[in-house]
């Protein structure tokens, strides 16, 4: 490898736009491929930084979308306990390297600490590693404890994704870990929220009226009537009637 196919980490971030230490979070996360590490600095392939570098930014018209900033994945050590069936977490973060791609997209899904989580059902997640979007997911239901809030996430075709499907995304400055990037169906309409029983609903309209192919990820995912109970701190009864309501069950 010449030294011409190599770059150190500011010479990286000059093509890229980002700051030094935004490209280390890149190196981090395994996004720049073959890493050699020498006494004095990190050089990465050339190669790598011009296939990043050559992505488009999102750009409207584009659906409303939950953003999340990664690094590395961390181990997760409280709350994993109170989190439930399949809401249980281990890892927080991104590694591009990982051969099993259900994990990866496991490592994000939370815990973050996000405003009225339950208007997200239905609506986009995009995880992001200084900017670049690696990984878009429908959120198809919540689980908050003390707080801090877990996602089940499911594939998606249409609705937008392919807007941010293999971009970068121009996030605010700043602290914190978790953006919200405005468009079609963002922010949505005040109220709910809180688990009760209009906010249930109004997060299966938007299943209903973002199409077919959401409610065919919802299921996909797992999502049941007795989840929703569960999830949502309602009865059954009242779960598996708004579950029928989706013509779903099917």
């Amino acid at each position: 490898m010449t030294s011409n196919s190599l770059l150190s980490l500011r010479g990286a971030a000059e093509l890229l736009g980002l700051t030094p230490p935004s490209v280390q979070r890149l190196v981090d996360c395994h996004m720049l491929g073959v890493v050699q590490q020498t006494p004095s600095s990190t050089l990465v392939t050339r190669d790598a930084v011009e296939a990043l570098a050559a992505r488009p930014f999102v750009e409207p018209p584009h659906p409303g979308a939950l953003a999340l900033r990664l690094g590395p994945p961390k181990p997760i050590v409280d709350r994993v306990a109170d989190a439930g069936p399949g809401y249980e977490r281990e890892h927080l973060g991104w590694d591009e390297a990982d051969p099993d791609t259900s994990a990866r997209r496991d490592s994000w899904r939370g815990w973050w600490k996000i405003a009225r989580p339950h208007d997200l059902v239905g609506t986009l997640a995009i995880a992001t590693v200084s900017g670049f979007v690696v990984d878009v997911a429908l959120v198809v239901a919540v689980n908050v404890v003390d707080g801090y809030t877990v996602m089940s996430l499911a594939d998606v075709e249409g609705s937008g994704a392919e807007r941010f499907t293999g971009r970068r995304v121009r996030l605010a400055r700043g602290m914190g870990a978790v953006r919200f990037i405005e468009g079609d169906g963002w922010p949505p309409p005040t109220g709910g929220g809180t688990g009760d029983l209009a906010g249930i609903q109004r997060s299966f309209q938007a299943l209903r009226t973002q199409g077919t192919a959401l409610a065919a990820a919802a299921l996909r995912a797992g999502m049941t009537w007795e989840g929703i109970a569960a999830i949502n701190s309602v009865d059954e009864q009242t779960a598996r009637s708004l579950w029928e309501s989706t013509g779903s069950e099917a």
